[in-house]
């Protein structure tokens, strides 16, 4: 392999970093917003669609938000 065969490829993975950074971010709208789903029930058909109520829901989500930004962290970090 040659040094234009690596830029290629260097060149290729920013490519799809970049692309992958792209669908990511206009899926924040959607993550954002997502949250006003649990206005749509009442506390009785929480519970029964999702077998929690609204408190354990909120306490699951924050716990994925926590994950997922330490997650970012790490990512960042090794970037």
């Amino acid at each position: 392999m040659n040094d234009s065969d690596n830029s290629e490829t260097s060149e290729d993975s920013d490519h799809r970093r970049q692309r992958h950074r792209v669908n990511r971010n206009r899926l924040c709208p959607f993550y954002v917003n997502r949250n006003d789903i649990l206005i749509l029930f009442d506390d009785e058909k929480l519970r029964k669609t999702f077998r929690f109520d609204r408190d354990s829901i909120n306490c699951i989500k924050d716990i994925f938000v926590v994950a997922r930004y330490m997650l970012l962290l790490m990512l960042n970090s090794l970037s």
